[in-house]
């Protein structure tokens, strides 16, 4: 398994979110790049890109959140250093590759790498992202990076992939067209989001069909 970012095939959001948690990892002298910088460099960039406030505060709070732990429990190097992939966030790049496979050789987009962190229980900030956004919330967050995927925050250059494009201009709630809404009939929102691989698995193959 790779080490190296640029050894994946990445959407451009993705690439710029793990190129945002390489730089957060180097100023904190962190030797690895964890799920957790990770995380931390999507709620920031999706802070950046939410504009109308949709999602309140939620996303500075996580960012803070996992500032915090990471500050905390993680060990800082005597001198700044090159951080490279944890094992961990290997583990979840592999499963993000697992979770579009179906899609071809296509880019991993973030919510694959989001929905793969999800997933993985072994990741820290799991807890903090749960205190944060809701089972309810969670399909609008993933829509929300999903919509955003494809192109570039940064003066907002769109990727050459036509696929990406597509997506990045259809409206974030297309995708409730191809499943049915329980949420109203379930009523007990509590559960958390952690561990249900079947359900979550399957909402991102139908977010990351973007050709389809």
């Amino acid at each position: 398994m790779s080490n190296n970012i640029n050894d994946f095939n990445l959407s451009p959001f993705a690439r710029e979110i793990l190129n945002d948690a390489h730089q957060i990892a180097s100023i904190m002298r962190h030797e690895f790049i964890m799920p957790e910088h990770f995380m931390m460099a999507t709620a920031n960039l999706c802070n950046f890109a939410d504009e109308n406030n949709r999602f309140g505060d939620k996303f500075e709070r996580i960012s803070e959140d996992i500032n915090k732990i990471l500050a905390e429990h993680v060990p800082q190097a005597e001198e700044e250093i090159e951080p490279t992939m944890s094992s961990l966030m290997k583990k979840v790049m592999n499963n993000a590759r697992k979770i579009i496979q179906q899609e071809g050789d296509v880019p991993i987009p973030a919510t694959a790498i989001v929905i793969a962190t999800l997933n993985t229980s072994e990741c820290i900030c799991n807890s903090i992202l749960a205190q944060h956004i809701s089972d309810k919330e969670i399909a609008d967050v993933l829509s929300f990076i999903m919509s955003i995927d494809g192109k570039s925050l940064r003066g907002y250059d769109l990727a050459d992939n036509d696929d990406y494009i597509s997506s990045a201009n259809k409206s974030s709630n297309d995708w409730m067209k191809y499943i049915t809404d329980l949420n109203p009939l379930r009523g007990d929102v509590s559960k958390n989001i952690i561990g249900r691989k079947k359900e979550m698995s399957r909402l991102a193959q139908i977010l990351c069909r973007c050709d389809k």
